[in-house]
């Protein structure tokens, strides 16, 4: 782990777990606070534990959540015009920029290309410095994140890291199934 990029693929694998499994559900552990990276404080456990039990109470209790209780899950990614500008990234629920975020995504394992981003619903705008031949997308590199900046659902969770996800040409426009 730690080397070469493997445990950004590691969480990319898991991200994608539940496309596998349908009975799956993967939960966030980064910008758990206090942080601990792979070992927590006991607050930190207890962290996780707030954010696991709305998901035992709808999988084993039947309980119907009100709001969002899971990590914001990365659907599609591609550019949001010909000019290659900027990139769409459509989620499967709305998510909260945070301006310092522009240091944590990587095209083509190369940082510092986005300029300024924006949401619009579940999709996430990110505008380039410039125009763009890019193939892949990358969220948050292990090897330079901050457990305080992390992109993060209306719900606070943390949205699951992707590694090296293929930018489609062009992004589909929003339908009544996209999610909201």
């Amino acid at each position: 782990m730690g080397t070469d990029g493997s445990d950004n693929r590691l969480r990319e694998v898991q991200r994608n777990l539940p496309s596998a499994l349908s009975h799956l559900t993967v939960m966030s552990s980064l910008g758990i606070q206090p942080p601990g990276g792979c070992h927590y404080p006991a607050q930190g456990y207890a962290e996780m534990a707030r954010l696991i039990a709305p998901l035992i109470d709808r999988d084993l209790h039947g309980l119907d959540p009100k709001k969002s209780i899971t990590a914001p899950h990365l659907l599609r990614a591609a550019y949001g015009d010909s000019t290659h500008s900027e990139l769409v990234l459509e989620f499967d629920q709305p998510v909260r920029w945070d301006p310092a975020l522009v240091t944590e995504f990587r095209l083509d394992g190369d940082k510092g290309l986005v300029a300024s981003g924006k949401t619009d619903g579940p999709r996430l705008i990110l505008t380039l410095h410039q125009p763009s031949q890019a193939k892949t997308l990358t969220y948050l590199d292990s090897a330079s994140w901050n457990p305080e900046r992390v992109l993060r659902g209306l719900n606070g969770i943390a949205a699951l890291t992707f590694c090296e996800v293929p930018l489609e040409p062009t992004p589909a426009p929003p339908s009544k199934d996209t999610p909201r």
